[in-house]
C-alpha cells in the first residue's frame, strides 16, 4: 500500500501561490529560494541562539554567497564549511573565522594551505582525530587552528573522548604552527521527535565532552556543536561556551519541519515542477526526476507536493510519477511545487536558484557557487 506523500503546509503559502500564478515563463524543474523567509529563518535562529556571536552556521546545505551575505546582514562572522570550494566562497565575501569541517589529507592540504595565504584576515582552522591528521596540517607551516573532533556516538568521523583523544590533542600542543581552538561535537544522529528526548540526548553526550576538557585542562576552549534537529537542546544546555552550528535552518526542508515542529523556521527552497505527462487513470508524471530532488530519501517520503496529495509510485532520472485523486485537475503544463525532503543534496544539483520574494515575485537569480568541491 501506497503512503501519502507529506504535506508541510496546512494552506498554500500566499507567496507560493501567487508565484505559481506568475510563473509560466519559469522553465522546470527550477530550484526557487524564498529570500524573505530565509531572512526570518536567519533571525529566529539569532534569537534562538542568544546572539549572533554564538552561531557557526554550517553553509553545506546552500553553497550559495548571497545566503552569505544575508547571514552577514543577521550579524554572523563564523562559519562551518564541508568543502574547500565552500571555504573559498565564505572567504571572498567574507568571515572572521572559517572551519573546515573535515579531515584534510593530500593535495587538500595544499589547496587548504592556498587559501590560509590568500585570506590572511580570516582565523582558518580544521578538524582533526587523528595525529596523522595533525601531522598533515603541521606541513603547512603555518598558523592555523585544530578543532578535536569528538564522535559523541555517530559513528561516521571523529574520536571518542578518552586516552587516544588526549594524543590528538597533545599532538596539536607540540605542533608549534597549530592551536588548539576547541572541541568539535556533531550529533547528526539526533532524531528523536521530542525536544525533551533530545535535550536529554545532548546532556548526555556533552558530560563526558566536559570531563574530557577538565581533565585536560582546556576548559577555556569552545565547543562548537550540533545541527539543525539539535540547535535547540544545545541552547537548553545553558552554556556560554558553546557555540551552535546548525546548517538547514536556513533554507529548512519538509524533513525537519514535520519531525521537529518545535523548530522555528520555515521551508525556504522549493521546486518548480510541471505535469509532463498522465500515463494513467489518477496519475500524473512531474518532470522532477533524481537529478532534481535528491533520491536518498524513501520514495514514500522524497518531496512534499505543495497543495497536492499524492502518492509516488516511481522516480526515474527525469520523471517523477504520483498517483492522486486530482489527476483530472492537472492537465500536462500543470506547474507543481515540491518542498524537498532533503535539502542539501538538492541544491547541489541545481546550479543557481531563481529568487523570490514575500510578494511572489521573482526578484533575482541566485548562483550556487560552491557545488564543486
Amino acid at each position: 500500500m501506497m503512503t501519502q506523500l507529506p504535506d508541510v503546509f496546512p494552506c498554500v503559502p500566499d507567496d507560493l501561490r501567487r508565484f505559481l500564478d506568475r510563473s509560466a515563463d519559469v522553465p522546470s524543474p527550477s530550484l526557487i529560494f524564498r529570500r524573505d523567509v530565509m531572512i526570518r529563518n536567519l533571525e529566529a535562529a539569532v534569537a534562538l541562539a542568544g546572539g549572533a556571536d554564538r552561531l557557526c552556521p554550517h553553509v553545506k546545505t546552500h553553497k550559495c554567497a548571497e545566503i552569505i551575505r544575508l547571514k552577514h546582514a543577521a550579524g554572523i562572522r563564523r562559519f562551518k564549511c564541508a568543502t574547500l570550494a565552500e571555504a573559498a566562497m565564505v572567504a571572498e565575501v567574507g568571515a572572521d573565522e572559517i572551519v573546515i569541517a573535515y579531515a584534510l589529507f593530500g593535495p587538500e592540504v595544499d589547496r587548504f594551505a592556498e587559501l590560509v595565504v590568500r585570506y590572511p584576515g580570516v582565523r582558518w582552522s580544521s578538524l582533526v582525530d587523528a595525529v596523522a591528521g595533525v601531522a598533515a596540517l603541521g606541513e603547512i607551516g603555518r598558523d592555523v587552528g585544530c578543532w578535536l573532533d569528538v564522535d559523541p556516538g555517530m559513528g561516521r568521523t571523529g574520536i571518542v573522548v578518552g586516552q587516544g583523544a588526549a594524543e590528538v590533542v597533545r599532538a596539536v600542543q607540540a605542533t608549534s604552527s597549530l592551536t588548539l581552538r576547541g572541541l568539535h561535537v556533531y550529533d547528526g544522529h539526533r532524531r528523536e521527535e521530542a525536544l525533551d528526548a533530545r535535550t536529554a540526548a545532548v546532556a548526555s553526550e556533552l558530560a563526558p565532552v566536559l570531563a574530557f576538557r577538565a581533565e585536560l585542562g582546556i576548559e577555556g576552549l569552545p565547543i562548537v556543536a550540533g545541527g539543525t534537529p539539535s540547535f535547540p537542546a544545545w541552547v537548553a544546555q545553558g552554556r556560554a561556551d558553546v557555540w551552535y552550528s546548525p546548517g538547514i535552518f536556513v533554507l529548512h526542508d519538509a524533513r525537519d519541519r514535520l519531525r521537529h515542529p518545535d523548530l522555528p523556521f520555515e521551508p525556504a527552497a522549493v521546486l518548480l515542477s510541471r505535469v509532463v505527462s498522465r500515463p494513467g487513470a489518477g496519475r500524473v508524471t512531474l518532470d522532477l526526476g533524481y537529478k532534481a530532488l535528491a533520491p536518498d530519501a524513501p520514495l514514500e517520503s522524497r518531496g512534499a507536493p505543495v497543495g497536492l496529495r499524492a502518492t509516488s509510485v516511481l522516480q526515474s532520472e527525469e520523471h517523477w510519477v504520483l498517483a492522486t485523486d486530482a489527476a483530472e485537475a492537472c492537465p500536462p503544463g500543470t506547474r507543481v511545487l515540491v518542498v524537498p525532503d532533503h535539502v542539501c543534496p538538492t541544491i547541489a544539483l541545481h546550479p543557481f536558484a531563481h529568487v523570490i520574494d514575500d510578494d511572489g515575485a521573482v526578484v533575482d537569480r541566485w548562483t550556487i557557487d560552491a557545488r564543486d568541491r
